[in-house]
């Protein structure tokens, strides 16, 4: 069996060990060539996520007879992202004009896109330079019904990722208006004690002694300011620069709270 090599630098160790184990999808003896579209979000997901989908992947390849000529992954990015910060994407739609795969394999359609406009976009693109793109895991079928199934799952996906902003965004709320702590950078004058924020420590100069009564009684970020002129220091003792003060104690809901 003879077999055309790939670049699969866009692959961590473990993932490129898949095609060291399944040979036969880089075969010059396959009936159809493709390629392959990987996508991960930040939200709870990992580099197994790329694992699994490359797996099913390569599944599907064998069982098709599909050649694999290229692979294209975005870690970490977010299918609400423009495709324009979709590096691997971007490049994925710009190879399609002169590669010899005519096919764009994905897991599902929302690795793809979850957004309709986007997906239609990058579609029409493809379209245009004589490619497609298939779900290995939707059976959509080639036939034209399988346009009216593949818009509904299209449809799912959005109205899925639409609502899981909401509420996200509803329980990050939530979460502030009890105190806990959300990620991110503290804010200046706090520290974290059991997931919430505490004045950090009262005593000092940007604790209760000092800012915080100022901020209540509705100063402005210039009377705030002056205080930097005295050595003001954090939680690790640390001197904070007139940048770091201005960047970290605006107008923030958090002081409006206390």
């Amino acid at each position: 069996m003879q077999t055309i090599p790939i670049d699969l630098s866009a692959l961590i160790p473990e993932e490129r060990q898949q095609f060291a184990d399944n040979p036969s999808v880089l075969s010059s003896d396959c009936e159809a060539v493709c390629c392959l579209y990987m996508r991960y979000s930040s939200d709870r997901q990992t580099e197994q996520s790329i694992e699994g989908q490359l797996r099913e992947l390569i599944a599907y390849c064998k069982h098709h007879s599909y050649r694999v000529a290229a692979i294209y992954v975005d870690r970490a990015i977010s299918a609400h992202a423009s495709m324009d910060k979709r590096p691997a994407f971007q490049q994925m739609l710009s190879d399609s004009a002169r590669s010899s795969w005519k096919t764009v394999l994905v897991y599902k359609l929302d690795r793809f896109a979850r957004n309709r406009e986007d997906s239609a976009i990058a579609r029409m693109r493809l379209r245009k330079n004589g490619c497609n793109v298939e779900s290995a895991k939707e059976g959509i079928s080639k036939n034209p019904e399988g346009v009216i199934l593949e818009a509904l799952l299209e449809g799912m996906a959005e109205y899925y990722s639409l609502e899981l902003s909401q509420k996200i965004t509803r329980g990050m709320r939530e979460s502030a208006i009890k105190g806990n702590c959300l990620g991110g950078q503290i804010p200046l004058g706090y520290k974290i004690e059991n997931k919430k924020y505490v004045i950090d420590p009262p005593d000092s100069p940007i604790g209760e002694g000092s800012v915080f009564p100022l901020w209540r009684r509705g100063n402005s970020r210039l009377d705030l300011r002056r205080l930097q002129r005295q050595r003001l220091q954090d939680s690790k003792r640390r001197r904070i620069q007139q940048k770091q003060f201005q960047k970290y104690f605006p107008e923030r809901e958090i002081y409006r709270r206390i």
